[in-house]
């Protein structure tokens, strides 16, 4: 039996899901050392530029200096980040730096968990390989591999939904990649359950009347 082109397209997204996993949890590791970068270069960054926010609005870039004139939107996206002087103004520099701010917290938990993570795209890369193959167990380790990635998502969900000492930025986009990365882990469960898998089960019949 010819090998399902859906088999391949599955195992090649399995692939590059694990080698981008892969990527992002060995930057992880050493998410203290990037954070010191980045801390430096935004101490350099309040030497050289203005203090206030500049926005472009239909073309026209207008500098905000009272609170009260900042789009509602933009006051939600920085929550509790916006940051201003004694003459209410918006200081730009140090607004960046509050929404960008990683806990102590989120900081140990991203390190201590990124080996974890790691295992588990390591272990999509292999499933993603092993289904090149027409061989029995390739089933239940695709099926074992995304419940586990699932698992995990929910669990790191959690975990870092108790952090309320980073930024606004910070604690918006790790919430949206956990929820995006267990909804994708979860479609492609549902896809692969669904989608037909004789390519594999035709080995098992063949190997039980040998």
């Amino acid at each position: 039996m010819s090998k399902p082109t859906w088999i391949i397209v599955f195992a090649i997204f399995m692939i590059l899901f694990g080698g981008c996993g892969a990527t992002g949890d060995l930057a992880d590791m050493n998410i203290d050392k990037i954070v010191a970068i980045q801390e430096q270069g935004m101490e350099e960054m309040t030497k050289d530029h203005n203090s206030k926010i500049k926005i472009d609005v239909n073309g026209d870039t207008t500098v905000i200096n009272e609170m009260d004139s900042i789009p509602d939107n933009l006051k939600f996206l920085l929550g509790d980040s916006l940051a201003r002087d004694s003459s209410n103004n918006v200081d730009i520099v140090q607004t960046i730096m509050d929404s960008a701010k990683l806990s102590e917290y989120r900081i140990y938990w991203t390190k201590k968990l990124a080996p974890y993570s790691f295992i588990i795209s390591i272990l999509f890369i292999l499933a993603g390989i092993f289904m090149f193959f027409q061989h029995r167990f390739v089933v239940p380790a695709v099926i074992t591999v995304l419940s586990l990635s699932i698992a995990f998502g929910l669990f790191s969900f959690i975990l870092f939904n108790a952090d309320k000492d980073s930024g606004a930025l910070v604690n918006t986009a790790g919430k949206f990649e956990y929820i995006l990365s267990i909804f994708i882990d979860m479609v492609m469960l549902i896809v692969f359950m669904v989608l037909d898998k004789s390519y594999y089960t035709e080995t098992m019949f063949s190997d039980d009347q040998n």
